[in-house]
């Protein structure tokens, strides 16, 4: 719970965030809704080690979801992170270029917003100020956040190095290379 939204300077659960009903201790009431907790505690885990860091992770997370006949559903995410003495948030933008080019998007692309992505400010609390986007593909659809972590969660998570992170709804872009409205062909 203290890692998934106080750590993270968020006041509370979302409302897609799936409780547990009689959990035996406070710390799993909550089921994983992000990456970023993890993501940040092995770098804290592996302070010690030499810079830069540069790590990722794919997993699930669950999430509230009415349609699904239990209320919930697995989602697969991606998360990808840098450290080292200065925040490396032009890394972790080349990175997510690289990423989208992959899958077949151009950033601000004009000529076909369909074949497109680019960012948008946020006001995750998670990151620094003016330092943090949404990912936006298609048009209109967010597929999630990037930024430089904000210096009060480094510090609740015993990190002394900036960080940047990303994380992205890796489902919803893999949902859409099987419709065929990325990588047209590939399926």
């Amino acid at each position: 719970h203290k890692d998934q939204f106080t750590n993270l300077l968020q006041e509370k659960a979302d409302d897609k965030t799936v409780k547990i009903l009689y959990s035996k201790t406070k710390e799993y009431e909550y089921v994983r809704n992000s990456l970023i907790p993890a993501m940040l505690k092995t770098i804290e885990a592996n302070k010690a080690s030499q810079l830069p860091f540069k790590i990722f992770e794919i997993s699930d997370v669950v999430l509230i979801e009415d349609s699904n006949e239990v209320g919930a559903a697995n989602k697969r995410r991606l998360c990808f992170a840098y450290s080292n003495t200065v925040s490396g948030f032009e890394v972790l933008q080349g990175m997510l270029d690289k990423l989208m080019k992959k899958v077949g998007l151009e950033f601000n692309n004009t000529k076909d917003v369909k074949k497109s992505y680019t960012i948008k400010p946020s006001t995750n609390p998670i990151y620094f100020e003016d330092r943090q986007a949404d990912v936006i593909i298609k048009g209109d659809i967010n597929i999630g956040s990037f930024g430089v972590v904000h210096p009060k969660v480094l510090k609740n998570f015993g990190i002394k190095n900036p960080v940047s992170i990303c994380e992205l709804d890796l489902q919803l872009i893999m949902d859409l290379i099987i419709k065929g409205e990325l990588l047209e062909g590939f399926y």
